[in-house]
């Protein structure tokens, strides 16, 4: 693990773009504390933390534990749903991470709870689905489809 966390700090450099690292059970580097501790080591002022919700949740994180945490840390978070149980075994939650993503309003995960905990982050839609990819092959009319189910779901979420 020394490597890995050797090598993230050291892209961290003091101009540039924003390194993020990103923790994930599926990775060596597989806990936000550990990734909150190498952007510190570093000292990096472009040093920050990848959030995505189903990684907090793969890691046994609630969105109380991110309450918890300094917003200048996340640039940003991603965010797709999925069933509120994590799969068992890497390879699952692998595939979930890379294929199996649902929309918004498609699972259980507790993802209004999410954005609570860390407001004012932006946010990006992180739902790669195989399902999706099959049910819309056309790259347009996919990306219409997205259009439409993030507007579906986003605009009674952050409605004033």
């Amino acid at each position: 693990m020394e490597r890995v966390e050797s090598i993230a700090a050291g892209v961290m450099v003091d101009i540039g773009p924003v390194t993020a690292v990103h923790a994930a059970a599926i990775y060596p580097l597989d806990s936000l504390a550990r990734a909150r501790q190498i952007v510190r080591d570093a000292g990096r002022p472009n040093g920050a933390v990848l959030l995505d919700n189903l990684h907090v949740r793969s890691t046994g994180l609630t969105p109380s534990d991110l309450a918890l945490e300094p917003l200048e840390l996340f640039p940003y978070v991603q965010v797709a749903d999925a069933p509120f149980a994590a799969p068992v075994g890497r390879e699952a939650l692998t595939f979930e991470a890379a294929l199996g993503r649902r929309w918004p309003g498609e699972g259980a995960l507790p993802i209004r709870e999410f954005l609570h905990a860390v407001p004012d982050v932006p946010v990006s839609y992180e739902v790669r689905s195989q399902a999706f990819r099959e049910a819309f092959p056309d790259p347009f009319e996919r990306a219409a489809e997205a259009r439409r189910r993030v507007l579906a779901w986003s605009l009674p979420t952050f409605a004033p």
